[in-house]
């Protein structure tokens, strides 16, 4: 029989997952999911400035065919609000189903995340025709590192799973991240 005695319920510090990530740690994990996930979909690239490591890589070789990539937040940053990427005339909304963590080391962890993300391509910047649409559904994999105390993403490797509807015209011939 289990006991439901006060003493027997372990302490918000002495919680911990079954991949051995404390609950503070968790929660500031995915926080950075959310904000990672939420500064694409509304345009303010600031927020994801925040979360990042100095170097972020970038494993597209599934989805894109690329080698994988190391670069500076600052490049990154570059890539992601590049008009012919997310920061022009593509729009998304990224829905985060669920996610778990398993920590690699003492100021490491990988995150494993069920993302599908709707994405529209409109013809003109003032986004009233939309000129094609395409789901992606994807293994969201973030890799995470403790700096100085506080987490944060250090990269990222999309599983695609599957994609729908005209996906392949989201990003056109001349628009694919080149990493």
């Amino acid at each position: 029989m289990i006991s439901a005695s006060k003493a027997s319920i372990p302490s918000s510090q002495q919680l911990y997952t079954r991949s051995n990530i404390a609950l503070p740690e968790y929660l500031a994990l995915s926080r950075i999911t959310f904000e990672w996930a939420d500064s694409y979909d509304s345009r303010q690239f600031d927020r994801l400035e925040a979360i990042l490591a100095p170097e972020v890589t970038l494993d597209y070789s599934e989805a894109l065919g690329q080698r994988p990539v190391t670069m500076r937040k600052s490049d990154f940053m570059k890539l992601s609000s590049n008009p012919n990427q997310l920061g022009g005339l593509v729009g998304c909304i990224h829905h985060i189903g669920g996610s778990k963590y398993d920590r690699t080391g003492p100021d490491t962890v990988t995150g494993y995340h069920q993302v599908r993300t709707e994405y529209k391509r409109y013809k003109t910047q003032e986004k009233k025709e939309v000129e094609a649409e395409g789901h992606g559904l994807t293994l969201m994999v973030h890799w995470y590192k403790k700096i100085d105390g506080a987490w944060e993403l250090t990269g990222t490797k999309p599983e695609v799973r599957m994609n729908e509807f005209n996906f392949e015209k989201i990003f056109t011939k001349g628009s694919k991240p080149k990493i």
